[in-house]
């Protein structure tokens, strides 16, 4: 059975409480009313607006992120985000992509070191070749292509 993720509601009320504040302690300090406070950690309210959410973010000194998303259990990693994102695009935007991402790093020498750039032109060759491979797969055989046995 899967567990139930905490919802902005629960981290609300759990950091209200760890900071040994009451609902109409937080209201007053982030300018609601107790109400408010009391629908958004029943979870009656689904979300605050945006300016509430940095302003009880502020108060429970958390970043609004963390209300919302939790505490962050380890540091992302950019290259595999890029390359996620990179992955799930259509064939023409992907090498479009990783076309001008290979041009930024050549022409602007975006990165700080020759070793980041040298990672980031070996990954773009790798999932262009990856893409090339795959289209390969997918086309249909000519004339000329097929093996005899």
């Amino acid at each position: 059975m899967l567990e139930s993720m905490p919802t902005i509601a629960s981290r609300l009320r759990e950091l209200r409480e760890a900071r040994g504040l009451t609902q109409s302690e937080l209201a007053r300090a982030v300018g609601m009313t107790p109400q408010a406070i009391n629908l958004l950690e029943s979870g009656t309210s689904k979300a605050p607006n945006p300016a509430n959410l940095f302003a009880l973010a502020d108060a429970l000194k958390v970043s609004a992120r963390e209300l919302v998303f939790g505490p962050q259990q380890e540091k992302p990693d950019p290259d595999r985000a890029l390359a996620h994102i990179i992955n799930t695009m259509a064939e023409e935007p992907r090498q479009e992509v990783l076309d001008f991402i290979q041009y930024k790093i050549e022409r602007t020498g975006a990165l700080s070191t020759k070793d980041q750039i040298a990672d980031y032109l070996r990954m773009i060759d790798s999932l262009k070749k990856d893409m090339d491979a795959k289209r390969d797969q997918e086309r249909p055989p000519v004339d000329g292509d097929q093996k005899t046995v």
